[in-house]
């Protein structure tokens, strides 16, 4: 389906290029690099994770069952239930009513094997849900695993009715938004994914798009994003886990923005957007003492790096800028509207202007590799790649340098090309905070990248509330993908496959306990004694919610069976010559509960149902 997204973006977050203008004579020299005492962050190096006793590391469904325990699962079925029961009763004409599809409580097994289902659809994407369900080779891929488990039409009964909300339970606001009908379900993620994954040193913040293009007044529109549109998530992650997350509503009133943040930071000055950081690292273990945050130039201030260093952790990150004259006209529209009590906003970000003129005004007469750097309560630093990257560390003194293999530039300036030569690539020494933001700020990127590998989500999407459903579910299977490789249990040099191979081998497991299996007829019965109902129904339930489902291949009714029906004589010219015993009428239609036989049309239901109450 087409979607036209518009050019301009509704993000009020949104980062634009740092308008530059070229000033007349050479660019300033070098100072020697400023004397600076870096925060000591004694965090361990390397992430770990936590798996209790008594659980097999090695199994996709025992990690799984460590998010989506027990309770979480009944929860759910609860929710589904309601909601079925809710919609099934509204005022509606008794004629609509009486040509309802049957409907019977969703069970906790099913609810397992609706999850596995579309666990293997995102491993096997096809374009319609009938496809899953195909029997014949010849149209396509058949997943026998599938239709043993579950039928197209309960598998569409209950995705149509899913529900993880319970209202009951969980009292909200008049008009809930779409991440308030997740957030009993998102508030225990959380806990779990801290509880199961000890942080290494280097943490990253920034933002994510779940993919929606209903309508919600809460989306954001940014069109420099792979993913344009959708609902904006600020993300906690490391190596690609993803640790923390908050909700976003799009719009500039009191009620929208980032939610759940600590009142504590705005009023104290920080916008709501610096304010994320600060909430989602002092929810970390030990408040985020003696972690590193990466952060990029959306959050990046003086005053920010200033507070994490008073609760020692460390920070880093790049740094935006403006032309002095309009940051002077924004300063002056914030006094003016602001209230007498709160801070001002910081000019440049806290940037020192000599480190911000380097880019402003000499970026392009400036050889590649030139280091600038100012100290305050951080270091401030300016390093020319292919341009100045403005840069703001409490962790760094700008001395340590790494030996990386760096390309060419494309948009390089002459200064710049001039250290490559003829040559493409070449090995060269950069500072080591740059290697560490390339290593360490991509750790939402990693996720993001690990989610959009096998998306749960289907492309046709109507209800506002079920993409924070499927961005939830992605990030559990994602997560616990994680700690399986973790753990050593994928054998592979790369990552490339892990979310694949974990997913089906979860899957398999997850819709292994709803299958139907054949059950025979009486342990007692001889080869051509007559059927008898009540004795081949099943009876290992004490009561009937099964229903009429399509099966594969036509068998003799047992009900007609039973009562000695016989099929109704198509070929009477043949009839009288015939030796042939009459037989029941064969059907294609089975019970999905007891797996028998029986006619779509006639008394065949009624009687079958009725054979329970004879037991």
């Amino acid at each position: 389906m087409f979607v036209n997204i518009p050019k301009q973006s509704n993000d009020i977050d949104l980062v634009t290029y740092t308008v530059s203008k070229s000033s007349k004579g050479p660019a300033p020299k070098p100072k020697p690099l400023p004397e600076f005492k870096p925060l000591v962050c004694n965090a361990s190096e390397e992430s770990s994770p936590n798996i209790p006793d008594g659980i097999d590391s090695s199994d996709p469904e025992a990690l799984f069952d460590m998010f989506f325990d027990k309770s979480i699962i009944e929860m759910i079925v609860k929710a589904t239930n309601q909601n079925a029961q809710l919609k099934r009763t509204r005022d509606r004409r008794s004629s609509i009513r009486e040509h309802q599809r049957p409907w019977h409580p969703v069970t906790f097994d099913e609810l397992r094997a609706y999850l596995g289902i579309i666990t293997w659809m995102s491993c096997q994407p096809l374009k319609s849900l009938v496809e899953y369900w195909n029997t014949q080779k010849e149209n396509g891929a058949v997943f026998d695993i599938i239709r043993e488990s579950m039928g197209l039409e309960r598998w569409s009964q209950i995705d149509r009715y899913f529900h993880v909300f319970l209202p009951s339970e969980h009292p909200l606001i008049p008009k809930p938004r779409p991440f308030d009908k997740v957030e009993p379900l998102a508030k225990h993620l959380r806990k779990c994914f801290h509880k199961f994954m000890t942080a290494g040193i280097n943490v990253a913040i920034d933002e994510c798009i779940q993919g929606f293009d209903g309508r919600a007044s809460e989306i954001v529109n940014i069109p420099t994003k792979p993913t344009p549109i959708g609902f904006k998530i600020w993300v906690l992650a490391i190596d690609g886990y993803v640790l923390d997350f908050m909700w976003h509503a799009c719009g500039s009133k009191s009620l929208d923005g980032p939610q759940n943040l600590d009142p504590q930071w705005q009023k104290l000055g920080f916008s709501a957007t610096q304010s994320v950081v600060l909430t989602l690292i002092c929810q970390m273990e030990n408040q985020g003492r003696g972690h590193v945050v990466w952060i990029d130039n959306l959050f990046t201030s003086g005053r920010l790096l200033k507070t994490l260093r008073e609760l020692e952790i460390g920070s880093a990150g790049t740094v935006r800028t403006r032309r002095e004259e309009i940051e002077e006209q924004t300063q002056t529209k914030v006094a003016k509207k602001g209230s007498k009590n709160k801070p001002l906003a910081e000019k440049n970000r806290g940037l020192n202007q000599s480190i911000a003129d380097i880019k402003i005004k000499h970026n392009t007469k400036i050889p590649w590799g030139q280091l600038y750097a100012e100290t305050s309560e951080e270091n401030q630093f300016a390093w020319k790649d292919s341009q100045v990257v403005l840069f703001m560390s409490t962790v760094h003194d700008g001395k340590g340098t790494v030996l990386r293999n760096r390309k060419r530039p494309k948009n390089a300036t002459p200064l710049v090309k001039e250290t490559w030569g003829n040559k493409y690539e070449m090995k060269l020494y950069i500072p080591d905070f740059i290697n560490g933001y390339n290593y360490s700020m991509n750790g939402v990127d990693l996720a993001d990248q690990s989610r959009q590998e096998c998306p749960t989500k289907r492309p046709r999407m109507y209800r506002t509330w079920k993409p924070c459903w499927h961005y939830l579910f992605d990030t559990t299977l994602c997560n616990a993908a994680h700690i399986f490789n973790a753990c050593g249990h994928f054998n592979s040099k790369s990552k490339a496959g892990l979310n694949l191979t974990f997913r089906k081998a979860l899957a398999l497991k997850l819709m292994h306990y709803n299958r139907s299996k054949p059950r025979p007829l009486c342990s007692g019965m001889r080869p051509g004694e007559r059927t008898v109902l009540s004795k081949v129904v099943d009876q290992s339930s004490t009561s009937h919610y099964g229903q009429l489902i399509k099966g594969d291949k036509q068998e003799c009714c047992k009900a007609c069976q039973a009562a000695a029906r016989q099929a109704s004589a198509k070929r009477t010219i043949l009839e009288g010559i015939s030796t042939n015993r009459p037989r029941p009428p064969r059907t294609i239609y089975r019970c999905d509960q007891c797996n028998l036989a029986l006619c779509k049309g006639g008394i065949c239901w009624k009687d079958h149902v009725n054979a329970y109450e004879s037991q």
